[in-house]
């Protein structure tokens, strides 16, 4: 008997890794386990070189112009004809709530919860290195593979990049992770700074007036 099995796309088998990944590294706490360090490709990465900002838009501009202009005739006329329609059919209510507003009900305190559990998870899956490093895969089926990632960990900080670019994928500037957590900004009058508070150990919850704050002992105040 002849049996042919469908290929399978690289982008569905590459999710399907990481999936499993995920589940195996969340009984230790994190979203993931990267082969590659997280911040691996900083040290390499290429500094873009001083150029003039109204050079750059105006070498973009006509392109944008274009894109507005077909999506006025094309995709953005038709978007514009459903929701009129569909505001016609529910004049009980704004076409800006509907089912959004239904499934908020009875589950904010679920998604809060969620959201908190998962942003802990990547604060440490980042804290720890095992973050995935962010890369632009040219060719996926080529670069976005577990021999990829066994490969490029092995290539100097320094250089790891340009290993990378050979293979036409290309990470991006992770410097700014940081400071996603335990951090700040601080208006100033000529220009605001960044501060952080690396040994910080609570949770601060926000709603109207009211704000929340856990610790790391699980004691919870209002002020």
């Amino acid at each position: 008997t002849d049996v042919r099995q469908a290929a399978v796309p690289h982008s569905v088998l590459a999710n399907q890794r990481r999936q499993l990944a995920s589940l195996a590294a969340s009984d230790l706490g994190y979203l993931h386990r990267s082969l590659v360090p997280t911040m691996h490709f900083q040290k390499s990465l290429p500094r873009y070189g001083s150029t003039a900002t109204l050079d750059y838009l105006s070498c973009h501009e006509p392109r944008t112009e274009d894109l507005t202009r077909a999506f006025e005739v094309e995709e953005g006329r038709r978007l514009h004809k459903a929701l009129l329609a569909m505001d016609k059919k529910n004049k009980h209510t704004s076409y800006i709530s509907g089912k959004f507003f239904l499934s908020r009900i009875n589950t904010q305190a679920v998604r809060a919860t969620n959201l908190a559990i998962s942003a802990a998870r990547f604060m440490r899956t980042l804290r720890d290195g095992f973050l995935e490093p962010d890369v632009f895969h040219l060719n996926p089926a080529h670069s976005d593979t577990p021999a990829f990632r066994r490969w490029v960990r092995l290539l100097p900080p320094a250089f790891s990049w340009y290993g990378a670019y050979l293979r036409n994928a290309y990470p991006l500037d992770m410097s700014q992770y940081v400071n996603l957590f335990c951090s700040t900004r601080i208006p100033c009058a000529r220009r605001d700074q960044l501060k952080m508070q690396p040994d910080a150990k609570h949770l601060l919850v926000m709603r109207l007036m009211l704000k929340i704050c856990f610790t790391d002992c699980a004691y919870a105040h209002t002020f």
